[in-house]
């Protein structure tokens, strides 16, 4: 079985509180980003393997077995008892870039083993699992936009506006150096390294009626320690709740919609900046740090 793990965006994210667990509570708008995938491959073998490959630049080598598609088969095999498998994971995906790539990966594992072994398990039943893996895991779960309440892990309905997530568009790369209406004219007019961005970045836009999204994973070096952004922000209320602020129309979300990571990151790495003030000289209607980040995206009236 094969299937191709996409990635998330966060539509706001404000720390709230830190917890006595270690963890905080959070409120964020979770939301799927389908032109974006890995390749996973699972298959019934006579003995537990994963291979984990990637032809792309700046992925970093780790112990596979430390992977969540590992823990995910773990997991699944202490509690139902599965069969050995085979994985065969093709990271495309960022590392590292707060998109939840890995993530993404445990989730699928998990969907495809009940599957694969025909453990009936309800939707309900896989998120609770996904928890045990990881905050956004049990979001990758449902794959559709979704409110995260607490660590992330508890998950509301939310209805979007007409934005087209990505559909089927295939995963490779941007288009910034050639589009003449793309993001990489106003990055040049902001004076950012377009060599930087038009080797580092992925663009796929979403194609639709109303809006598109778009997502820019940045120079694979720029990789963020979701704990050490954490540790950099100070938790609070925020002054507008995630509710509130997506209640209101989109071509007012700037200035209402935030991400508390978002200014010690661009700190950090002003790229970050520079990539938004890019995407708002271009007309986007709104853009923003995904997650910890340091990937951007946008979202754009279809042209």
């Amino acid at each position: 079985m094969i299937t191709y793990p996409n990635v998330k965006v966060n539509f706001g994210l404000n720390v709230l509180r830190r917890r006595p667990d270690g963890y905080h509570d959070i409120e964020t708008l979770f939301v799927p980003y389908f032109g974006m995938t890995d390749v996973l491959e699972i298959v019934p073998a006579d003995e537990f393997s994963i291979r984990i490959t990637s032809s792309k630049p700046g992925i970093p080598d780790w112990d596979p077995m430390s992977d969540l598609c590992a823990k995910a088969w773990r997991l699944m095999n202490e509690r139902f008892g599965v069969g050995p498998v085979a994985v065969l994971l093709e990271k495309r995906n960022p590392v590292g870039g707060g998109l939840g790539g890995g993530s993404s990966d445990g989730a699928f594992t998990l969907k495809m083993l009940n599957e694969i072994f025909s453990l009936g398990l309800a939707v309900t039943e896989l998120a609770s699992l996904a928890a045990e893996l990881g905050s956004d895991c049990p979001f990758f779960i449902y794959n559709r936009p979704m409110i995260g309440e607490g660590r992330g892990e508890i998950l509301s309905e939310f209805d979007l506006p007409d934005i087209d997530l990505g559909g089927e568009t295939s995963y490779g790369r941007s288009n910034l150096c050639s589009n003449s209406d793309s993001v990489s004219q106003a990055c040049a007019a902001k004076e950012l390294s377009v060599s930087q961005a038009c080797e580092a970045q992925e663009l796929i836009d979403g194609v639709g009626n109303g809006y598109c999204l778009g997502v820019i994973a940045l120079d694979s070096s720029l990789k963020v320690s979701t704990a050490q952004a954490y540790r950099s922000i100070t938790p609070s209320i925020p002054e507008i709740s995630l509710r509130d602020a997506l209640s209101h129309d989109i071509t007012q979300w700037h200035g209402l919609l935030k991400n508390d990571f978002e200014p010690v990151i661009s700190a950090a790495h002003p790229l970050v900046r520079e990539t938004i003030e890019a995407c708002y000289a271009r007309g986007c209607v709104y853009a923003a740090m995904s997650g910890s980040g340091p990937s951007v995206y946008y979202i754009d009236k279809k042209r």
